[in-house]
């Protein structure tokens, strides 16, 4: 039969909190899940993996394209990116940040 496509839920879900998702650069977990133990080592590959209402904090770091991130990021709606430290320590050099809206 032919493939039936399955619509993903709408987020945020009843009764799920939203994640708390972890970004490190210079110490990712040894399997990056984004915990804040075991943090992804990239903006995007953090991006990829939230979903609305999701908060991701950003360790200190320059997060740019030499250091694996992609040239464009595209915020979800309802994803918060929050840099740890502040802009003295954590900052996104020589990359577009859209939002979603």
């Amino acid at each position: 039969g032919a493939a039936e496509y399955v619509h993903e839920p709408e987020w945020p879900l009843p009764g799920v909190p939203p994640l708390g998702i972890w970004v490190d650069q210079q110490n990712p977990g040894a399997i990056p899940d984004g915990s804040c133990g075991s943090p992804f080592p990239t903006i995007t590959a953090a991006i990829a993996a939230a979903r609305n209402t999701d908060v991701i904090y950003v360790r200190p770091g320059r997060y740019n394209c030499t250091h694996n991130e992609a040239p464009s990021l595209v915020l979800p709606q309802g994803v918060s990116l929050i840099g740890v430290g502040g802009p003295s320590v954590t900052s996104i050099e020589g990359i577009d940040v859209v939002c979603q809206t």
